[in-house]
């Protein structure tokens, strides 16, 4: 009885990290999690998969293995509650910051693209002045301002790479492949990990976490748990 009671905490506990992977993975923005979730997650993760590689030998010992196991399960159903009570709320504010974001960015937008039309009269008329042979002439703003057309180009095209950026990044963000989400949910533990670990431990300490930062924003690979992964 008490080897099909420690089967049955097994199958339980495969059933429970199954839970805790599905809510993970259903969440949008794994930044804005709690710290200390995150923290209780991977405990409870190492719990449940010690639960699950319980040996022939252990199950012949005493009864209070059976107890122990119970307790882990039902400290890891509470840990799947809480998890989903915080992928609900992460989920929310996420989207809440992503529409903020957007309209911040299209008021960005709008101001550079109102600056740039600016600076093309600004460069036409100074151009026009002097193919006349005349000074730039001064307006009420201010005196008139000569941009080259190569930096104007310049900047033109890092714009095109912003805006570039930002709409890839919401591409990856909003993604329900299964492949991507499993990409983006192990960027966000890459990142996550060393900034959750910086701490005031010591000068080694802190460089190491970011050197795995500088490597990952680089285009390098780091390490995470189940592989590595890279930008």
């Amino acid at each position: 009885i008490l080897k099909t009671q420690i089967t049955e905490a097994k199958q339980d506990a495969i059933m429970i990290i199954n839970e805790l992977n599905l809510a993970l993975q259903s969440c949008l923005y794994l930044h804005l999690m709690n710290s200390e979730i995150v923290a209780a997650i991977d405990q409870c993760s190492t719990l449940l998969i010690h639960v699950v590689n319980t040996t022939e030998t252990e199950e012949q010992l005493k009864p209070i293995l059976l107890e122990t196991l119970q307790k882990i399960l039902s400290h890891g159903q509470q840990t799947v509650d809480t998890v989903k009570l915080e992928v609900e709320r992460v989920n929310q504010k996420g989207k809440e910051e992503d529409e903020k974001h957007k309209i911040a960015q299209l008021e960005e937008q709008k101001r550079l693209l109102k600056e740039k039309e600016e600076r093309e009269k600004t460069s036409q008329g100074t151009v026009e002045n002097e193919q006349k042979g005349a000074t730039p002439t001064t307006s009420d703003k201010g005196v008139g301002v000569v941009i080259s057309s190569t930096a104007l180009h310049q900047y033109t095209k890092i714009q095109d790479k912003l805006s570039q950026a930002f709409a890839s990044s919401n591409n990856l963000s909003k993604s329900t492949d299964s492949k991507l989400k499993r990409y983006r949910f192990n960027l966000q533990k890459a990142v996550n990990t060393p900034v959750c670990a910086i701490s005031s431990q010591s000068g080694g300490h802190l460089f190491d976490k970011i050197k795995r930062l500088r490597q990952l924003l680089s285009g390098g690979a780091v390490e995470v748990v189940g592989g590595k992964v890279s930008v």
